[in-house]
């Protein structure tokens, strides 16, 4: 009996971890990653996508999850978790102190049968999950800056995909994970911070650079060398993905989201969302193909 309940734990971790091997040797693996606030009613009806295995967990929230064919009252902390031509979605509202929603998209263009049977589809009432969240906000933060593939991304996603719970071992994600701004030297995390905080204003190089105790020029160097790109360039997709998670947060007008990053008329607010992701605000926020 002990060997096969071994045998039971360890068959779907060794999948999960041939599945990171193939994703990772493509330089398009990761589809996209985001997280947003549930402040109300979070409706996104049942659809597919085709090439995707998709990992959402559901921290504070009650409601039902969409999987196996079925809805499912969920509480607490859910996972979800569903591979390509598989239809999921969910209703949610607010169910503690701090409700929110981190999703991974992974592009698995083949999906074995094996891989499939590796991910349970709804596991709820979860607990010890910390770590685990630690590990998609970073995954989301990098993800930001994916096209310079830094080098804490790919690990940081095996983590993610090899902890991932399921009904067996609930609490397989509790094992420690890293923040982003503690694997930065303090002078660029200090930076980092600064643009994360005044998204509405972004602060400009010289600024920047005070803050990191750094040269304009040396500053510059530093942060293309740890973060892969300017800090211009990561302040305007931090500013998008902030838009993208307040447009999806539940109750804020298209206004308001325009108000809250310092954009001085909606109109212009929407041009700049729309050239940043080729899709309007209001367009984003009603297509269920972007959960």
């Amino acid at each position: 009996m002990g060997k096969r309940q071994h045998e039971t734990h360890s068959a779907p971790l060794a999948v999960r971890q041939t599945l990171c091997s193939r994703l990772f040797q493509q330089r398009d693996g990761l589809a996209d990653a985001s997280s947003h606030g549930v402040r109300g009613a979070v409706r996104f009806e049942p659809h597919v996508h085709d090439d995707l295995l998709q990992l959402n967990l559901l921290v504070d929230c009650g409601g039902r999850a969409f999987a196996d064919g079925q809805w499912q009252p969920i509480e607490g902390v859910t996972a979800l978790a569903t591979g390509p031509g598989i239809l999921h979605g969910y209703n949610l509202m607010p169910n503690g102190r701090a409700p929110f929603v981190y999703q991974v998209k992974l592009r698995v263009a083949a999906w074995s049968k094996d891989e499939a049977n590796a991910f349970d589809a709804i596991v709820t009432k979860l607990t010890r999950v910390d770590a685990l969240i630690a590990c998609f906000r970073m995954v989301v933060q990098l993800n930001y800056i994916r096209h310079a593939q830094p080098p804490a991304l790919l690990p940081r996603l095996a983590e993610i995909i090899c902890r991932w719970p399921n009904r067996v071992e609930p609490n397989r994600g509790a094992q420690s994970a890293y923040m982003l701004a503690e694997e930065l030297p303090v002078g660029i995390a200090a930076a980092v911070k600064l643009i994360d905080d005044e998204l509405d204003d972004p602060p400009d190089l010289e600024r920047l650079a005070a803050v990191a105790h750094l040269s304009p020029r040396h500053f510059a160097r530093q942060f293309q060398a740890h973060l892969g790109c300017t800090a211009h360039a990561y302040a305007t997709t931090r500013r998008y993905a902030a838009a993208r998670e307040l447009l999806l947060g539940g109750d804020m007008k298209i206004r308001q989201v325009a108000e809250r990053l310092g954009f001085s008329s909606p109109a212009i607010f929407s041009r700049w969302f729309t050239r940043q992701g080729g899709m309007s605000p209001r367009a984003y926020r009603e297509s269920p193909s972007v959960m």
